[in-house]
């Protein structure tokens, strides 16, 4: 409180310094504000005589007596009212020296020119007549004048600086002369109750910000020879109810119209070739956008229309652009064209009401959070064409259950490739790309030799998956043998192969093949297998039952995190698992952990060789209990 205390009268201290020194007489105020001109105040009124130009001001000799000014006259003679004539001193958002009490302006023919700032914060102006001579009327002339509610302003005015009428929140009309070609940024930006605007027919470019917050405006005539709207122009003009875009249009920028709530109905022309982002966004209203056929991007003017029902995206788009639907909380159904090829960044984020869509053979990415929050989504078609898809692009899909794919599973894993990083607050749970079901409208199997019921999805799942690799491109050979290097190098696939620089130190390590040696040496270092007293490895050796059931426990129990319950460890009943073995708590706990099964109900098998299907079939029970 002290500081801004200081603050403000060394402020006022400046202003002080800044006056120069005034003539008195008999009450009267007086000097010069100009080579020809004069100023002074009498009681409540202060004269401006003289000719030609004011002089520009930082603060004017009158501003110390701001409290007692009500009236202005300037009289016949003066040409120009210097910049900041009228104006406060604005120190850090603190206005000093308004003429808040000001009420009453008399201007005189002879004005050609208002200066920059010339009026500004004068609250308490209610009415302005402007000569029919001036020309010009400059940067935030009459900014602030909150209680402005009518200005005429004269033919003869060609230019209307940046922000010359901004926050004059009482101004329910304007004709804009017709030797303006442009309105510049900021113009009648945040006129709250302006309900009528008239723009010249020469007029070619409204510049950003222009009318944005004219929350009253209910409709605007555009001219035929507009060419541009600038970014922001019309933003939060929340009563407007349409608007006609000339067809000689052909740029309009960024959030032109945003949050224009009541707008129902647009048409864009066909000349158009430059349009920002999110040009109609969060017009709530908005049912429907007329485009040019020849578009081949609609560039996210949908962003945020909460009226939008059903969408077609006509023949020859291409894209579908960042955000391009985002936000449409009403969008129910979609149809893309066969031309499209890829799905951008959140291009359907939050369109809550989305329940299904196809993507017409062609697309090829789906983009990070295509389909983020998309609670009502259940289903999906994906073609075969399809080559990217990025890991959280169904990111908060809670009720999706299907993906279906147009071509095999072969396809599938050779084809698809997944793309970019899950963010921190990640959750499984509500990810419905890892959760939904995928079927495969191809029918065709990866292999030629998998038609056996108990072990078909879980083999196909698995090398889905890229834990498990056929014999030949045709053949999986599911009762074929496992061998030690072959099972241990699943595992470590399960886990996402993680790397090992350890050594091993075996007497046939070399007899290890290749693509298993990461594998051995990652599952000797966290004791998941052991050599034997030889200390050979026989990478080689067919593994019995009870060897997989073995590892895939320790496998389990050397995760971080993962603990199982003591009472799982007790004798599950198969007559043909002795308690002295050194298998015997492995096969009890993965029995009552369903993850493996016996080969009848009282024998499990331990010394016959484990085959290649029950190895992919216990790779995904492991998989799914981890996940559960």
């Amino acid at each position: 409180m002290k500081k801004r205390f200081l603050s403000m009268l060394l402020a006022v201290l400046m202003v002080l310094t800044l006056l120069p020194t005034a003539a008195f007489a008999d009450g009267e105020l007086s000097g010069k504000c100009g080579e020809n001109v004069t100023w002074k105040l009498e009681g409540d009124t202060l004269t401006i005589s003289g000719s030609g130009p004011m002089d520009n001001y930082r603060t004017s000799p009158w501003m110390a007596y701001s409290d007692r000014l009500t009236r202005i006259v300037v009289e016949e003679g003066i040409t120009g009212i210097g910049a900041n004539s009228f104006a406060p001193l604005n120190m850090g958002g603190n206005l000093i020296g308004a003429l808040s009490n000001v009420s009453s302006v008399s201007l005189p023919q002879s004005l050609k020119s208002i200066g920059d700032g010339a009026f500004s914060f004068c609250s308490g102006l209610e009415s302005i007549v402007l000569p029919a001579a001036v020309e010009s009327i400059g940067i935030s002339a009459f900014k602030g004048c909150a209680a402005l509610i009518e200005i005429s302003i004269p033919n003869s005015v060609n230019n209307i600086g940046v922000g010359a009428f901004e926050q004059c929140s009482s101004l329910k009309s304007v004709v804009v002369p017709t030797g303006v070609l442009s309105i510049s940024e900021w113009t009648f930006s945040l006129c709250e109750q302006l309900e009528s605007v008239e723009l010249p027919e020469n007029l070619t470019e409204i510049g950003g910000n222009a009318f944005k917050g004219c929350k009253a405006l209910r409709a605007i005539a555009l001219p035929a020879r507009l060419k541009s709207i600038g970014s922001e122009a019309f933003s939060d003009c929340s009563s407007l109810l349409s608007v006609t875009l000339p067809d000689g249009l052909t740029a309009i920028g960024y959030h032109a119209f945003f949050k224009c709530e009541k707008l129902a109905e647009v048409k864009i022309p066909s000349g158009l070739t430059q349009i920002g982002g999110g040009v109609f966004a969060d017009c709530g209203s908005l049912e429907s956008i007329e485009i040019p056929s020849d578009w081949t991007s609609l560039r996210g003017i949908y962003n945020g229309c909460t009226g939008i029902k059903e969408m077609v995206v006509p023949d020859g788009f291409v894209e579908l652009v960042s955000g391009e639907f985002y936000g449409c909380t009403n969008l129910k159904s979609v149809v893309l064209p066969d031309s499209i090829k890829a799905i951008g960044k959140k291009a359907f984020g939050c369109c809550s009401s989305l329940e299904s869509i196809i993507m017409p053979e062609g697309v090829m990415t789906i983009g990070e959070y295509s389909f983020e929050a998309c609670i009502s989504l259940t289903e999906i078609y994906l073609p075969k064409s399809m080559k990217t898809i990025d890991v959280c692009s169904m990111n908060g899909c809670e009720a999706l259950e299907s993906i279906y794919y147009g071509g095999s599973l072969r396809q599938w894993k050779e084809g698809v490739a997944f793309t970019g990083e899950y963010p921190s607050d990640y959750d499984s749970a509500k990810d419905g790309l890892v959760n939904a079901q995928l079927y495969f409208l191809d029918g065709s199997d990866p292999f030629t030799d998998i038609d056996i019921d108990w072990c078909h999805d879980e083999i196909c799942l698995a090398y889905m998956l890229n834990i498990v690799n056929g014999t030949s491109e045709t053949t999986f050979s599911p009762n074929d043998s496992v061998t030690r290097e072959q099972y241990l190098t699943m595992l470590w696939r399960m886990v996402a192969s993680p790397m090992s620089q350890d050594e091993l130190s075996f007497a046939d390590s070399a007899k290890i093949s290749a693509y298993a040696k990461a594998a051995v040496a990652w599952a000797v270092r966290t004791g998941i297998v052991k050599g034997y007293p030889d200390n050979t490895f026989r990478p080689g050796s067919k593994i019995s039952r009870a060897e997989m059931a073995t590892m895939t426990y320790r496998f389990i129990t050397s995760i971080e995190g993962i603990r199982l319950d003591d009472g799982l460890k007790a004798d599950f009943g198969f007559k043909d698992v002795a308690a002295n073995q050194y298998y015997a708590e492995a096969v009890n706990v993965m029995a009552n952990l369903e993850i493996i099964k016996g080969m009848t109900a009282t024998t499990f098998a331990p010394n016959d060789t484990a085959t290649r299907a029950q190895a992919a079939v216990i790779m995904m029970r492991t998989l799914a209990a981890l996940l559960t």
